[in-house]
This record gives structure tokens, sequence and C-alpha cells, in this order.
């Protein structure tokens, strides 16, 4: 009997001690049924994202987005409103752009996929206050733009009401402005700002001025009265400077002479001519445009156009690229 109780005392000092060492194997603050939270590498070592730290430390400012899957990605924003994806710029792949979002001016280089019609120079230009300007090509355009980081809001578009001779530039003004439109978003890099819609991307790069020498150029018009006058002929009138010596065609007759360029100063000088007779309209504007060149000393350039000034700064003839420098 007394055996008997001492093994029933033995088999429940034994349970004991093994109930309580089964208790002692949970994790502090983890009750029985319960699973520890899992930590990952970094979170256990305490450590941060070092793209995202890197990003900091250059002065941009991380932008967590969600791609189309649902997944979440950092990207690193500029103050120049340039962007690039955290990981890439702490692998040196990208950088903030030296070109500006606001202020400068863009030449479109595709819409939709497509190109631009063959001679015409669509832009904008987009003011700190977000302020929208440009070309279509044709007609000029305004608006204004809600801009917060690379989100846009765009307002209506207005535009002036030219008619366009080509039907292909008809379709690119009506293009343009609807992808503008519906603006949502902006990437900037490497210097080229793509404007991200819902019809597809318009792409632009910085405007570039045509060089004053080695580029051929055609006559645009000639001031008469503070206006700058448009005529048929003025379509074969031609420029071209290079190497200090100047040639043309009037039209008519050849020309030539020589010329000084110091920064924006520049000035004619020993021009002459072929005397082959001319009609009267064709001698009439020969005439002008010698009279015009013999006035010259500063000139201007803004992408396309060259414009002939006289001493005071007034405007004397305008020229368009035909040719481009080599």
């Amino acid at each position: 009997m007394k055996t008997k109780q001492t093994l029933l005392v033995m088999s429940l000092l034994i349970m004991s001690l093994l109930a309580v060492a089964c208790g002692q194997t949970n994790e502090p603050g983890v009750t029985n049924g319960d699973t520890a939270p899992a930590t990952t590498d970094d979170t256990a070592a305490g450590l941060a994202n070092p793209a995202s730290v890197y990003c900091g430390e250059q002065g941009g400012t991380l932008e967590i987005r969600t791609d189309n899957n649902g997944g979440q990605y950092g990207v690193c924003l500029f103050d120049d409103g340039s962007e690039c994806d955290e990981w890439a710029f702490f692998r040196g792949e990208c950088a903030p752009s030296s070109i500006p979002l606001f202020e400068t001016l863009w030449v479109l280089q595709s819409y939709g996929g497509q190109s631009p019609v063959a001679g015409t120079v669509p832009t904008l230009k987009i003011s700190s206050d977000g302020q929208l300007s440009g070309s279509a090509g044709c007609n000029t355009f305004f608006s204004n733009a809600t801009i917060d980081g690379n989100t846009w809001q765009v307002g209506e578009v207005g535009s002036t009401m030219m008619a366009c001779i080509d039907d292909g530039l008809m379709e690119q003004e009506t293009a343009v402005i609807d992808l503008l439109s519906s603006v949502i978003s902006h990437t900037l890099s490497n210097g080229q700002l793509t404007l991200h819609s819902i019809g597809g991307d318009l792409v632009y790069v910085p405007a570039s001025n045509a060089a004053l020498e080695g580029t051929t150029w055609t006559l645009n018009g000639i001031a008469q009265d503070e206006a700058i006058v448009s005529t048929w002929i003025d379509t074969d009138v031609t420029l071209l400077l290079s190497d200090g010596k100047l040639s043309g065609y009037t039209g008519c007759n050849d020309y030539f002479g020589s010329y000084t360029v110091d920064g924006s100063a520049v000035t004619f000088s020993a021009i002459g001519q072929t005397r082959r007779a001319c009609d009267e309209e064709h001698g009439q504007r020969e005439m002008e445009l010698m009279a015009a060149l013999a006035q010259v000393a500063a000139y201007r350039t803004e992408l396309n156009t060259l414009t002939l000034l006289d001493e005071n700064g007034r405007s004397l003839l305008t020229m368009i690229v035909t040719q481009p420098a080599s």
C-alpha cells in the first residue's frame, strides 16, 4: 500500500516538473498557442534602407509609389522636377537633371509615339507658377497646371485660331492639345522631359538656338512701319554667313560681301550683287533687302529664327533656317 502511494506521489511530481519546463519554452510576452512575429534581417539589426537614406543625404525627397501589381517602390524626387528610382540613384545610374523643369523652353520630339510634322517646331514653356504656353506647330496655346511633385492637374487649354494649311499640321495641333489637356504626371531624366497623358506621352528636349554662321537662312519678313511684313518673294531670298564671307540670293540676283561678328554684334560690309534685270516686285524687294542689310548692327537667334537688328535694337528683318549648320 505504501509502495503504491509513493509511486503516485512521484508520478504527480514528475508531471508537475514537465509542465513547468514546457511553460518556460515560450518567448517572453507570447502565450501558449501564439506565434512570435517574424523579423527581417534589417529590422533585427535596426538598419534603414540605404537607398532611402542616400536619397535624403543628396537633397532628394523619397516618395513611395505603387506599381500595377500592388507592389511598392521608392522614387527620389529632386527640386528641379527630375526623379529617379531610389536604387538606380544609389547605384549612380541617374542624377538630378541640370535642366530645370520651369522656365525652360522645351521642343517637342514626339506625341503619342508620332514625330512632329517636318519643318514645325512645337514648343512648351512651364512657368514657376504653373502657367503653360507654347506652340503646337501652327497656333499658340495657353493653360495652367497644378504641379505637385511629379503629379499634374491641367486646366482648360486655349489656343489661337489661325488656319493651318497643312492637313497633317491640323491633326498634330489637335493631338498635341488633347494630350496636354490630360497630362497626369511627368518624368525629367537625362535632359528629357516626358509628360505622361492618358492617351500617350509628350516627349520634349530643351530648345537650342540655330547657329548664326554656317546656317542657310531664308527671309521671313522685312520691317515696314514698325511691323515685319512678308511677301510671296521671301521664300526665295537667302543668306549664308561663313568664315567672314556673306552670300545669298535676293530672289532675282546673287549678292555677296563680308561680315564681322563679336558676341551679339554683327556688321555687314562691301556688299555687292549681280546685275540681272528684275521685274518690279522682285526689284522692290531687292532694294528693301539691301537697305536693311546695310543697317544691321546686332542679331538674335531663337530656335530656328534669326532676327537682325539695327544699332538701336529695332528689328530690321527676320529669317528662318532652311539648312542647319553642319
